[in-house]
């Protein structure tokens, strides 16, 4: 239909109601030399300033200094930016970063999990409020809105990337991509837009948060527990459509860390209302106490007070002790599930057995979804020699099935390994030459460089 970039985006309609896009706009924005500046980098440094700086006006006006947050926030970004990529790497180790672990410090490439980036911000924010004293429940409340902001932000990097698009589609809704530099499994195909359902979530949920953040009747954290609650359960819900890799329980990470979201904010919620609520008629009663007349009242009323201070301060300090404790249960249960969630990949991903031995000349070659390898290999004239192609991709991979191919027409070689296994071939090559290998069943196929290569046959 009609290009909303011309030469950039283009949508077309198949059917009424149904809407295809092809993004062709390029993730490298600027290249010098090594240097490339991604629309991912400036736009994720875009949605944090966004963030802060409506994350300092909300605690301004709740009575903290605009500048202690702004000191602050330097500490809580890095933190999330370093608990986003480590949730990241961890759901992706096996595919993805097993072979190649150096790739996990290349954080401009894209690849930041939202989760991540809460739970270590959220770390920092509870550190920083214990040191400086600030009450964390109404800082937490500051922090909601410029939160849920900088993640609808930070989702437009994910549209120009294509890093976290969901499953192949057909329809009504889907995002392709033609630039090399995508982040897709493959070019060409109409995957689910997970990154605008996304940004169409945050949004929603920070029109909610924007009509309640005013209302006097709401205790301290209440707001932050209502973005906690909605957030968790629309992620959760939406995820089913995505293509992460599936961790346990037939559910993917984020699935899993949304109903550990669910499980801490919910009972919060619920508490805070209730004390809210018991305080409020506390307050309502006060003015109708019986009031001593004659000499007496002065003294009555000293006492009266004092016994309602003592009461308030115990259930003060009750409330915090339940609120403490809670924090305690909560912290502790995403510990055990971030930590056991990357338990479960990182024993899986280093402690496979390995292919057993084989006789004769044998050339091991190993391909993921970012190709092989080798992308050389070299071999001698007359002489057998076998080739044995291992698979590191699971079988949960979106594009062929985690299976990779290893195929050389002119030799007549083709074999496939199947998900993290592997299959091989012997031959004799009989003359010298150069001749291309290539995988054609994933990740663009043989159109794809990187999963190309050079069987070098040497007299």
């Amino acid at each position: 239909m009609n290009s909303a970039l011309p030469g950039v985006i283009r949508s077309r309609v198949i059917q009424k109601g149904e809407a295809l896009i092809t993004v062709s706009i390029d993730p490298v924005l600027l290249s010098i030399g090594h240097f490339h500046l991604r629309w991912y980098s400036l736009i994720v440094l875009t949605a944090i300033a966004v963030g802060t700086w409506l994350t300092a006006k909300e605690a301004d006006r709740k009575g903290f200094s605009a500048e202690d947050i702004y000191d602050a926030a330097i500490w809580v970004i890095l933190a999330g930016l370093v608990g986003a990529r480590l949730f990241h790497v961890v759901d992706h180790w096996p595919d993805r970063f097993a072979a190649n672990p150096i790739q996990a410090l290349y954080i401009w490439e894209g690849g930041l999990a939202i989760w991540g980036g809460v739970a270590g911000g959220l770390i920092a924010v509870a550190v920083l409020a214990k040191r400086k004293h600030w009450r964390l429940p109404r800082l937490l409340d500051a922090v909601a809105p410029g939160l849920v902001l900088a993640q609808a932000i930070g989702r437009v990097a994910c549209i120009i990337t294509g890093d976290s698009v969901g499953k192949p589609t057909n329809g009504p809704f889907g995002l392709a991509y033609t630039s090399p530099n995508a982040a897709v499994p493959q070019l060409g195909v109409f995957y689910t837009p997970m990154p605008i359902y996304e940004i169409l979530m945050n949004l929603g949920i920070l029109a909610v948060l924007w009509r309640l953040r005013r209302r006097r009747s709401l205790p301290d954290g209440a707001l932050f527990f209502t973005y906690l609650i909605l957030y968790s359960g629309i992620r959760f819900g939406i995820t089913f459509w995505s293509s992460y890799r599936i961790t346990a329980f037939g559910l993917n990470q984020s699935q899993i860390v949304s109903l550990v979201g669910l499980a801490v904010g919910i009972p919060a919620l619920i508490s805070l209302l209730r004390h809210g609520q018991a305080e409020s008629a506390d307050d309502l009663r006060r003015p109708q106490a019986i009031r001593p007349s004659g000499a007496t009242r002065a003294s009555s009323t000293s006492k009266g007070e004092a016994s309602m201070t003592k009461s308030k301060r115990q259930q003060r300090r009750e409330w915090q002790l339940r609120e403490r404790r809670l924090r305690s249960i909560g912290f502790v249960v995403v510990v055990l599930v971030v930590l056991g969630s990357a338990g479960y990949l990182l024993v899986g991903a280093l402690f496979k057995p390995a292919p057993p031995p084989m006789a004769g000349n044998v050339i091991e070659v190993a391909a993921d979804m970012s190709g092989f390898d080798k992308t050389e290999i070299r071999v001698k004239a007359g002489q057998p020699v076998t080739v044995r192609l291992t698979s590191l991709d699971n079988s949960h991979h979106t594009d062929g099935g985690g299976k990779h191919q290893w195929a050389v027409d002119e030799l007549g070689l083709d074999i496939i390994a199947p998900p993290e296994g592997s299959n091989y071939v012997t031959f004799t090559p009989d003359a010298p030459g150069s001749y291309t290998f290539y995988c054609d069943v994933c990740c663009g196929g043989r159109a794809n460089p990187s999963m190309q290569g050079t069987l070098m046959v040497e007299a």
